[in-house]
């Protein structure tokens, strides 16, 4: 099984990912939106759904980040986990894998059509609670 989960470190303020550094001192210009449990619980779904592999514990969605028609969520699945885009296609949300690692806000926006603006944003803000309080195995 391949391991998706990325692994972010914390130093002075700022965020590194893959090479790319996201100032969590700013804040983002356009917070990512509160969802009603009607709307995670169908971001649930579909991320499980398409995460989800025969035989092996079903996938936990362990964050959701949704701004407009955009959004990310971190999943686990016993020791492995990952990040998947979603794109609210109007009849339900579409779940994009984005493979190992963490991806910049370009490889993000070109891999699901979204502006790099809200990459960048989705992507600083996902990850501002999270890198903060991750342990060393990854689980919050």
């Amino acid at each position: 099984m391949k391991n998706h989960f990325a692994l972010s470190l914390i130093f002075a303020g700022t965020l590194l990912t893959s090479g790319v550094a996201l100032s969590l001192a700013t804040p983002t210009a356009c917070l990512a939106q509160t969802l009603t449990s009607q709307q995670r619980q169908q971001i649930r779904s579909a991320v499980i759904q398409s995460v989800g592999q025969p035989n092996l514990p079903t996938p936990q969605v362990s964050k959701i980040t949704v701004q407009g028609q955009y959004g990310l969520a971190s999943w686990l699945m016993g020791e492995a986990g990952g990040l998947v885009a979603l794109v609210n296609e109007g009849k339900g949300w579409r779940v994009i894998d984005l493979g190992g690692g963490l991806p910049g806000p370009r490889d993000l926006a070109q891999q699901t059509g979204m502006p790099i603006a809200i990459a960048q944003q989705l992507l600083a803000q996902h990850f501002r609670d999270t890198t903060q309080s991750m342990s060393i195995s990854g689980v919050q």
